[in-house]
């Protein structure tokens, strides 16, 4: 069985990705009159496993 080769498929993920959004919301802040500000950063998860081999 010959030896797997592993392919990097990463992709940075930031605002404005092409395929993943990701948002950010302002909890609090100072404007508001709250003593900190806070921050929700959030994006969808996405995560996949591809263990076949290739047809020859």
């Amino acid at each position: 069985m010959p030896a797997r080769r592993l392919i990097a498929l990463s992709t940075p993920v930031r605002t404005g990705h092409f395929r993943w959004p990701v948002g950010r919301r302002l909890l609090t802040g100072h404007a508001a009159g709250d003593g900190s500000e806070g921050t929700r950063a959030g994006r969808n998860p996405h995560g996949f496993t591809i263990d076949a081999s290739r047809p020859r």
